[in-house]
């Protein structure tokens, strides 16, 4: 049994509606990234009043000092995990529809050309929980990096990169955070529409970059795109979500931790 104040310094912004909940005194304070998260979790989650702070995550302050920036040429591809593949045997996940579409788009050729002409770099990182299978993606592209554990931090990935590509991630929220374009490749649905009945979060409503199921009208999309910025729709959606944007995260962690202690 833990004693002493029970504080969960998040590590994301959850689309739940009740994604963590309180069993009698589980939690002392929680700290929250958004305004939408907030109101979803104060309804549905069961905290008692005050648990819950809407005081932002701490890993954000260093996100805002890099507000706009893309050091590198390159859009990163970072798909997360599935439980369903948990126990999958190298055998087994090769006729995965995660392994098929990933590979896909890491081989399209069309895809390979136009980052070939604009000196572009496709940067494929996965989920740590997938980072069993890394090594069975290949490719003969010069133009495609792929990424293991070992070899990337994904903050700085996050900081680098122009665009991102991902599915049902939340690492979108971070990328969206710091004022670039996000795109949806929402593949191999199960697992996500299964979850999606007790989100506040929905992909028609509050994506924050366009969703595709198929990866060649991705790649089209690609193609056309202007990489400096979100289209407007985002862009507006991108303020309306993150309300609280400045560089007092940690302040406002540390302020809200001492409280407990008065």
């Amino acid at each position: 049994m833990v004693r002493g104040k029970k504080i969960l310094v998040d590590h994301c912004v959850r689309r739940g509606n009740a994604s963590i909940s309180q069993s009698g005194s589980w939690v002392d304070l929680m700290a929250i990234g958004i305004q939408k998260q907030y109101d979803a979790m104060r309804e549905h989650a069961g905290f008692k009043d005050g648990v819950l702070r809407l005081i932002g995550l701490a890993r954000f302050d260093n996100l805002y000092k890099n507000i706009g920036k893309a050091t590198k040429p390159h859009i990163l591809f970072m798909p997360t995990w599935r439980m369903k593949y948990t126990h999958y045997t190298e055998k087994q996940f090769l006729k995965s529809e995660y392994y098929q579409q990933c590979l896909k788009l890491i081989t399209d050729k069309k895809l390979d050309d136009f980052l070939g002409r604009n000196k572009l770099k496709l940067v494929f990182y996965t989920h740590i929980e997938m980072q069993k299978f890394i090594h069975l993606f290949k490719t003969d592209s010069e133009n495609v990096i792929i990424l293991d554990a070992k070899s990337a931090i994904v903050e700085d990935l996050l900081i680098e990169s122009r665009v991102m590509i991902t599915d049902y991630s939340s690492v979108f929220f971070d990328f969206s955070y710091l004022n670039k374009p996000v795109i949806y490749f929402l593949f191999d649905n199960d697992e996500n529409e299964a979850a999606s009945k007790n989100m506040w979060f929905t992909y028609e409503k509050d994506a924050l970059g366009p969703c595709f199921y198929d990866e060649e009208k991705m790649v089209d999309y690609i193609l056309n795109m202007d990489m400096s910025k979100p289209e407007k729709l985002y862009a507006q959606r991108n303020a309306e979500t993150f309300n609280l944007k400045d560089d007092k995260n940690c302040e406002r962690n540390y302020e809200a931790i001492m409280s407990l202690f008065n």
